[in-house]
Parts: C-alpha cells; sequence; structure tokens
C-alpha cells in the first residue's frame, strides 16, 4: 500500500464529523474498537473497505493541540513518511480535515511494546 497525504475535502471525503466515539467510516476504512487511547488521540482499529486489510488509525483532535503539539505531530508523519524498516509500524496514509488528524497505519496485533517490556521483562537479542 501507498502512502497517500490527503487535504480532505469534508463533502467528498467519506469523512464523518462525529465525536470519535461515534465515527463509524473515515474514507474507505471502517472503524471497529478503540486500541489505544492518549491525551489527544484515539487509535482505532480499522478495514480498509475494498482490499479488508486491518490497519490502525490514529484519529488525532487538532482543537485539543498548542502550536508546539502540532508541530510535533506534522514531524512525526515526516519522519515516518521516510522511514523504511521491517520492525517499525508503516504509515500508509494521512488524512487532515479541519479539525482532526487521521494517521492510517499497519496494525500489529500484538500489542504496544511497552505492554509487552511491562508483561514479560526484557527482550532477550537472538
Amino acid at each position: 500500500m501507498a502512502l497517500v497525504m490527503d487535504k480532505v475535502n469534508v463533502g467528498i471525503s467519506g469523512i464523518q464529523h462525529f465525536p470519535v466515539d461515534r465515527l463509524v467510516r473515515v474514507g474507505y476504512y471502517e472503524l471497529h474498537e478503540t486500541i489505544g487511547k492518549g491525551n489527544f488521540a484515539v487509535v482505532k482499529l480499522a478495514t480498509h473497505t475494498v482490499t479488508r486489510t486491518k490497519v490502525a488509525i490514529k484519529i488525532i483532535d487538532k482543537t485539543k493541540l498548542d502550536e508546539d503539539n502540532l508541530k510535533k505531530i506534522f514531524r512525526e508523519i515526516q519522519i515516518l513518511t521516510k522511514l523504511r524498516h521491517a520492525h517499525v509500524i508503516r504509515l500508509y496514509q494521512v488524512m487532515e480535515t479541519e479539525k482532526m488528524i487521521y494517521l492510517v497505519t499497519e496494525y500489529a496485533s500484538g500489542g504496544e511494546i511497552f505492554d509487552h517490556l511491562v508483561t514479560n521483562g526484557k527482550i532477550v537479542e537472538k
């Protein structure tokens, strides 16, 4: 899947403007359960409506970000667009509206590495 960056026109985008917990679709993605949550963002499991590929979508509320945090988000996007490594989640698509940013990424079914470290301790090199 190639990276696509969209400045989304709300009228034709397929992005519905509801509270994050009520969103059911973003672009070509059907949203499912919440798999992560932070101060400014929610991560939802989603499925591409055509390919049926499972992805994670980080939904960032720009209205809750100050200028400094907004710059950090755009820096994260810049870095992720250039990063290609087997052990790093891949960024597939970025969609942006007036109030929200949607980062469509590869879905890692194993969960977060932090949770793994807390549960299992250090990871041993092979």
